[in-house]
């Protein structure tokens, strides 16, 4: 109840408030007049830190909530984030730190870290040295997506083609090349392609633990690898990797001609593929080769990759084995044996288990008369001598002498004394023909005939010189022997003369009487002539 109030003429007075609308007025008053001389006070007690940001690596924002002693929330100025201190360190590796900042988002706090290493850190936030509630706290950190242009590719030092399948490591990392480990989902973000000039091939990537493994088949050595992330290339790509032939799959003997002329160098060649067709380099071929030949009617001096057998061989069958030396080629040497008759030959020839056979027509080996020659010396002398004769084919191709029977194509005359006294095969299948020079002056000419027809220079005539020292041996001899033949006339003419003497001395003395015969007297002319 408000109390009674007087009345006085001619002097107004103020109306009387109540009581309870001044008491009201003066605790609001109060009230208002506490909170803004609070506004400035933040206890750290009462303040929190709150993450607003994906845990990635990159931009980290965190909201602060600035409260005073009795809870009421503090609007955010310049005056008050200068008293905030903020700091990151990596738990793992504790001298990776980053400060952080503390700023206004209106009148809110927001503490921004900018953190680039994956993993574990620790956040330390203060305001006047003194730790914010809950702090320090930690927050752990993923990986940002795989950054194409920080992918690697651990590709082997050699591939190998063939169909065989490639396998190969992959390194992926972030943009701020952070390792980023294996997922399904990432592992589907790659494209993996090989590619040659018979088409490509897809591949894929997949997780094997946390790393990312490719996979795709190589058939050609000729082949680039392409391989991107997200629809984008990796740096590199496409990659240009060492690619070899797989192991040998397919050989191939090959002659350079179906028929060749006998005694004619054969070259072949041997090729390899692996099971995509791929050409073997020689230095691949690092197993063992085993050769055989087969022959009819001739015998053959292979030279295998620059090793030489002895022609002619023993056998008609050869087998050789050995480990393949890089060369481009092999050489067959065909050589000719009996009558210059056409042969064929059949060559295996066997690497890793694998087979190739090939055969070739041997053609026989026609004697050119005028790429042959006979080797003659300048003179001749007395006694036995020897000439070699070349024969060769119209390729100038030497023809070997194997046997007696290939004489029967060359025709020998020789001029009179003298005498050819043999046709044999030497060393290395040179033909070579025995003469005996009969005189000791003049002129020894010998004709040489192939199928007929005469050798260049056919007939060729050598001098044969005089020689003293052979003249003086066969005068002696001459004349040992014609003494040695008088002495033995004079022996036998004196044999025969003692005999016939003896002969008559037996007759007289048959007729002379016996001294002891006493009926026939001895006179004195009877004894004179018995003695005489």
């Amino acid at each position: 109840a408000f109390p009674a109030q007087s009345v006085r003429m001619g002097t107004p007075r103020l109306p009387q408030l109540p009581f309870a609308c001044i008491l009201y007025f003066s605790i609001f008053c109060a009230m208002h007049s506490c909170a803004f001389a609070a506004s400035g006070d933040i206890l750290p007690a009462n303040t929190t830190l709150h993450l607003i940001t994906s845990p990635t690596v990159g931009t980290v924002n965190f909201s602060l909530s600035a409260l005073d002693e009795l809870d009421r929330p503090v609007s955010c100025t310049d005056q008050l984030i200068s008293r905030f201190q903020a700091l990151a360190i990596h738990a793992t590796n504790t001298n990776t730190q980053h400060s952080g900042k503390v700023s206004c988002n209106g009148n809110n706090f927001t503490s921004m870290f900018r953190l680039t290493n994956s993993g574990r850190w620790i956040i330390h936030v203060e305001y006047d040295d003194t730790p914010i509630s809950g702090t320090p706290s930690s927050i752990t950190l993923s990986t940002d997506d795989i950054s194409p242009n920080s992918l690697q590719m651990h590709l082997p030092s050699v591939i190998s083609a063939g169909g065989s399948q490639l396998q190969w490591n992959i390194t992926a990392k972030d943009q701020y090349l952070n390792v980023v480990p294996c997922n399904a989902s990432k592992a589907s973000n790659f494209h993996v392609m090989i590619r040659s000039s018979d088409g490509s091939q897809n591949g894929e990537v997949k997780c094997v633990g946390t790393r990312f493994v490719g996979h795709v088949q190589v058939d050609k050595v000729e082949s680039m690898l392409y391989v991107n992330y997200s629809g984008k290339s990796a740096k590199g790509s496409p990659f240009q990797p060492e690619i070899v032939p797989g192991p040998a799959a397919h050989i191939q003997l090959l002659f350079s001609q179906a028929s060749t002329p006998a005694g004619q160098a054969l070259p072949y060649t041997l090729k390899a593929t692996d099971a995509s067709n791929n050409p073997l380099p020689c230095t691949q071929l690092t197993n063992t080769l085993t050769v055989q030949f087969n022959l009819s009617g001739i015998t053959a001096q292979p030279i295998i990759f620059g090793r030489a057998l002895p022609c002619p061989l023993d056998t008609e069958s050869y087998e050789l084995k050995g480990v393949l030396e890089c060369n481009a080629t092999g050489v067959l040497d065909v050589c000719v044996k009996g009558n210059h008759g056409a042969a064929k030959v059949n060559v295996s020839v066997s690497l890793g288990g694998l087979e190739s056979d090939q055969k070739v027509h041997v053609m026989p080996a026609q004697p050119s008369p005028s790429k042959s020659k006979l080797t003659l010396p300048a003179t001749f002398h007395l006694g036995p001598a020897q000439i070699s004769l070349d024969l060769r084919t119209s390729q100038n191709l030497f023809i070997p002498c194997l046997s007696a029977q290939n004489w029967t194509h060359i025709a020998l005359n020789v001029s009179s004394p003298h005498r050819i006294v043999s046709r044999e095969c030497g060393a290395q299948g040179t033909w070579v023909v025995g003469l005996q020079v009969m005189n000791q002056s003049g002129v020894l000419e010998m004709g040489v005939f192939v199928d007929g027809v005469p050798l260049v220079g056919s007939p060729f005539r050598v001098p044969v010189a005089f020689d003293d020292v052979g003249l003086a041996i066969g005068m002696v001899a001459s004349l040992v022997a014609i003494l040695a033949f008088s002495l033995l006339v004079a022996l036998i003419h004196i044999g025969l003369r003692l005999h016939a003497r003896n002969q008559e001395a037996a007759s007289r003395h048959q007729d002379i009487p016996s001294c002891f015969d006493h009926d026939v007297p001895l006179s004195p002319m009877m004894i004179d002539s018995y003695f005489v």
